[in-house]
């Protein structure tokens, strides 16, 4: 279980700032005496205030305000609270506005409950050499978060699975592995869709002109590349059933009455794939990357496994050196035919 921690802003409709009235505390709207005063920057008071990007309704926290950082990361603050009730770690919304000291306090009161806590952040682009308001981050140079969003994978999976071109996601994976830690790495937020997106199942099934058939072939390689390429797979609810926007909303409410489809049975199937040692920590490589067909293989000293994808117009033979298991059909082989728009996630048998 890991929270949400939004630690840049609140609510205008909250207990600390209760610009509505709603609520019997104090709060930083109704009076300069609130002890929650200080955490917002108040330009004429009470009506005029720095909000999350002019939203009035989420004012934005002070980020140098110390009583704020206080009361979420220190002695008997918020994330002490949930921390101690078990919760794994956080996440941090928009960390790349949050200001370094403060989300150094976060992780070091993360890391006092143990190493297998984590602490990720949304950041859309290259966390290793992302510069946020004129100032370079030091997400892993000092060792602040160990797992982040990974947006830079979501995108080129879906150019590749529209066009099949290949440069992209080649290019995206050898970043991830010069710029970011193992650690970051085995623990990257692996994704297709987010509350901040478009449903991925919509967006493929408008490319190809609402053809069913090729828009489920496609999702279902775009969720087995999520699931085997270096990273944690996560599903945002309704995903798993190919649940389309509402409304231009990827926000809409899960349909419990019709969520067991084909789409539903194959990401049933997709989490067994993470149940092989190989996906949790292994290296990766790329075999072969070029003509539309992409191959890499997944590796440790015990296991390996080899992915492969053609998104060219015809048939190829992928010869294999070594005896593997198929994981789509659990037959033996040497020898793998991959029809146009097919794939497959090839299990090495040691003897």
């Amino acid at each position: 279980v890991v929270i949400d921690g939004v630690y840049n802003h609140t609510g205008s409709d909250s207990v600390y700032f209760n610009k509505e009235g709603r609520f019997d505390t104090l709060g930083a709207y109704k009076s300069k005496d609130s002890i929650f005063y200080k955490w917002y920057d108040f330009i004429d008071y009470p009506d005029e205030y720095r909000s999350w990007w002019g939203f009035d309704t989420l004012p934005s926290i002070n980020g140098e305000c110390e009583e704020f950082h206080e009361y979420i990361a220190g002695k008997n603050g918020v994330l002490e609270k949930f921390l101690g009730l078990g919760v794994d770690g956080v996440r941090l919304d928009v960390v790349d506005e949050i200001n370094d000291k403060f989300v150094k306090k976060i992780s070091n009161k993360v890391k006092e409950f143990g190493k297998n806590h984590v602490i990720m952040g949304e950041v859309w682009e290259d966390a290793a050499t992302k510069i946020a308001y004129s100032s370079r981050r030091k997400y892993f140079s000092d060792n602040e978060l160990n797992s982040v969003m990974n947006y830079p994978i979501k995108e080129t999976v879906l150019k590749y699975i529209f066009t099949g071109d290949t440069t992209d996601l080649e290019s995206t994976i050898r970043m991830l592995e010069n710029n970011y830690p193992k650690v970051v790495k085995d623990n990257l937020m692996n994704f297709l869709t987010t509350h901040d997106t478009k449903r991925v199942f919509s967006e493929i099934l408008k490319a190809k002109e609402n053809n069913e058939l090729i828009a489920r072939k496609l999702y279902k390689i775009a969720s087995a590349l999520i699931f085997t390429l270096p990273g944690v797979p996560s599903i945002f609810y309704g995903d798993e059933y190919g649940m389309m926007d509402n409304d231009e909303s990827s926000r809409g409410c899960f349909d419990w009455e019709n969520y067991k489809n084909d789409i539903y049975e194959w990401f049933l199937k997709l989490t067994k794939v993470r149940k092989h040692k190989v996906f949790k920590d292994g290296e990766i490589n790329i075999l072969y990357a070029k003509d539309s067909k992409f191959i890499f293989e997944r590796f440790t000293q015990d296991e390996r496994a080899v992915i492969a994808v053609n998104m060219s117009s015809s048939a190829f033979d992928l010869i294999l050196e070594g005896d593997f298991v198929s994981f789509l059909n659990n037959k033996k082989l040497k020898k793998r035919t991959l029809s146009s728009l097919d794939f497959d996630i090839l299990f090495e048998q040691k003897i």
